[in-house]
């Protein structure tokens, strides 16, 4: 493993209120909650996480009120070795928040404010020193400005989610794109339901820059290709409690994967078992598991990774 490089996430805290519902509410329909709970996220946050428990030493750049949600953020980051959390404090704009609702098979619906982190500064990316070595994970629940700014590193993984409208010339400066099936949907406009069209997907992505492309499909794992290569990597079949998380853990493991010097098809089997493991588990930090859980998860059952 490389130790001397290094994960940089540019991203979000979200204050996650979890509401636990029989079933999914409709438009105009009120469903009473069985459970309320609070927990840290965000994207940003729970991929670095993700990251540094993965052995990897992670810098986390992120944006913060000056309330009582960013103290309990600062003390979740004391106690998280190696993560180095680079934090802009915000006293006009409060620390960013969700309502999230999950049924009892792991559904949800997230409804996110994002407050603090959407007024990341740019300067903040710009005053960081890159490594040849290092990579970079984003996501947009941060400004197109710092999307820019990462994209001055070697290395960049983007995660295009939420999805929203973005500039798409940052897609020639990354290294790799994460959307799952939905954010694929909505950046090609081709629906990812056959292999034909997962397939006809990541073409259309490769064609416009990317180097790699990886699909995630939730509980059917993972797609990838570079335009020479594809591969698809299954999931295990597990009772998933709580999926918020799954796919910053997925992130998360990858970057730190990379960053330690293994192959991109090795970093993805990996993930994927990260993933796997993060939806047994109820709240986005509390899912997200350590190295020595992963690996051991792996020797258990080894990921099949399938050429098409």
């Amino acid at each position: 493993m490389n130790m001397s490089n290094r994960c940089w996430v540019v991203g979000s805290a979200i204050l996650d209120t979890v509401y636990s519902v029989p079933h999914l509410p409709q438009p105009g329909e009120s469903v009473l909650a069985a459970l309320v709970q609070q927990f840290l996220g965000g994207k940003g946050v729970n991929q670095a996480i993700a990251a540094a428990r993965s052995g990897a030493p992670t810098e986390l750049l992120v944006a913060l009120g000056e309330d009582t949600g960013a103290t309990r953020f600062k003390e979740l980051f004391a106690v998280e070795p190696n993560l180095f959390a680079k934090i802009t404090t915000l006293p006009d704009h409060p620390t960013g928040q969700a309502s999230i609702t999950i049924d009892p098979t792991g559904r949800n619906q997230i409804t996110v404010f994002p407050g603090a982190n959407m007024h990341l500064s740019s300067s903040a990316i710009d005053q960081c020193e890159f490594s040849s070595g290092d990579f970079i994970l984003c996501q947009n629940e941060v400004s197109d400005e710092c999307l820019f700014a990462a994209s001055r590193a070697k290395n960049l993984i983007y995660n295009p989610a939420p999805y929203r409208p973005f500039p798409t010339e940052i897609l020639n400066r990354c290294f790799a794109i994460t959307p799952n099936e939905t954010e694929a949907a909505a950046l090609t406009g081709v629906i990812p339901d056959t292999d034909k069209n997962l397939q006809l997907c990541a073409n259309h992505l490769l064609q416009l820059g990317v180097q790699n492309v990886i699909i995630t499909l939730g509980d059917r794992g993972a797609f990838f290709t570079n335009g020479i290569e594809q591969h698809f990597f299954t999931a295990k079949n597990v009772e998933a409690v709580d999926t918020t998380a799954a796919g910053d853990v997925f992130n998360g493991a990858l970057i730190a994967q990379l960053t330690l010097g293994m192959s991109i098809t090795n970093s993805i089997q990996y993930a994927v078992a990260a993933a796997t493991i993060s939806v047994t588990r109820r709240g986005a930090v509390p899912s997200i598991p350590n190295r020595k859980e992963i690996e051991q998860f792996l020797q258990n059952w080894e990921l099949p990774a399938k050429s098409f």
